[in-house]
């Protein structure tokens, strides 16, 4: 693909009901939200416009992440104007405006940012796991305030980016967010999400932040030892998944 803007999160999920696979670029110099298709015999060409969202026209997205769950498509994404987090939901990714998960009336009013720090530890593992590529924890974090509605998390450069392919494991909702506090590239960390239409809970269950170190000692290999900011969990059977993920060090190796 060309265009005379930038591109880049080309993120990628095959739509079932449409039968076509479906792209969202990050699209903010344009200020759009631009969705690409193709067939699964052209894939991974043939991309062609399926829909430019006015919704969005002269707002900078970023980093559009989306998942089918519930029978809808939630969508999280970073508006940079204010460094919001915000969460959309549509029946239709493709034709349908896409809704924002609104505050209900009667509810509380929003606290005050940010909320106190708390020492977040994650949950046991299942005892049928097999799977080991989220490593522990490896520090308390100060938690943003939890927010019921969109936007999930603002301005706090920790929360406020999407960073890799939302998932379901054992009926449960998890997505990635950036970690940019010190550096682009700082770390990850995955909440859980508990949402529905009107609703909307996250907790921290796990943090991916390399260590500044040359040896890459730490939860992440070498390659990844300084920067690490995208994840894509792919399932690939019942229980089972493959990850991958990105990740630079400071020290290049020439051969």
């Amino acid at each position: 693909m060309a265009a005379k803007y930038h591109l880049s999160y080309p993120f990628v999920i095959f739509d079932v009901e449409r039968d076509v696979y479906v792209m969202i670029p990050e699209t903010s110099d344009a200020k759009t939200v631009q969705i690409f298709t193709t067939t699964r015999d052209a894939f991974p060409r043939g991309w062609t416009l399926a829909a430019d969202k006015a919704q969005f026209r002269g707002r900078q997205i970023v980093d559009a992440s989306f998942l089918r769950h519930l029978g809808r498509w939630w969508i999280w994404c970073m508006e940079l104007n204010g460094r919001r987090l915000r969460l959309f939901s549509a029946r239709d990714l493709i034709a349908d405006d896409w809704e924002e998960a609104r505050r209900p009336a009667a509810a509380p009013a929003r606290p005050r940012w940010p909320r106190p720090p708390e020492t977040v530890r994650p949950p046991p593992q299942p005892s049928n796991s097999k799977h080991t590529f989220l490593p522990p924890l490896s520090r308390s974090l100060a938690l943003p305030a939890q927010h019921p509605a969109s936007p999930v998390a603002t301005r706090d450069k920790r929360w406020t980016r999407p960073g890799g392919r939302p998932f379901v494991y054992h009926g449960l909702v998890f997505h990635w967010v950036q970690d940019n506090s010190r550096h682009y590239g700082n770390g990850l960390h995955l909440f859980r999400a508990n949402l529905t239409r009107s609703v909307y809970t996250q907790h921290l269950v796990r943090s991916l932040i390399p260590p500044d170190r040359v040896d890459g000692g730490g939860p992440l290999p070498r390659f990844a030892s300084h920067r690490h900011h995208h994840v894509d969990v792919q399932s690939v059977g019942p229980g089972d998944f493959y990850a991958l993920y990105d990740g630079d060090s400071r020290h290049a190796i020439l051969l």
